[in-house]
């Protein structure tokens, strides 16, 4: 008996874990792609070249950071 609650509280244990690390994956998404949105508004609105290569060369690290997660 005592085995058997032994294994289903790993059992929830475990699909607790699956589930927080699936909110992470979301929430890093989310992220990801409200910076997107964010940075390809600011090259829209933005139109100095200079100021372009700027955010591209911002955004870049900031996209491999999210991307891993």
């Amino acid at each position: 008996m005592q085995e058997t609650i032994i294994a289903i509280n790993h059992h929830n244990n475990k699909t607790r874990i699956k589930a927080l690390q699936f909110n992470i994956k979301a929430i890093y998404s989310f992220l990801l792609i409200i910076c997107l949105i964010y940075f390809s508004f600011c090259f829209m609105v933005i139109q100095n070249k200079h100021i372009n290569k700027l955010i591209c060369v911002s955004l870049y690290p900031l996209f491999l950071i999210l991307s891993q997660k």
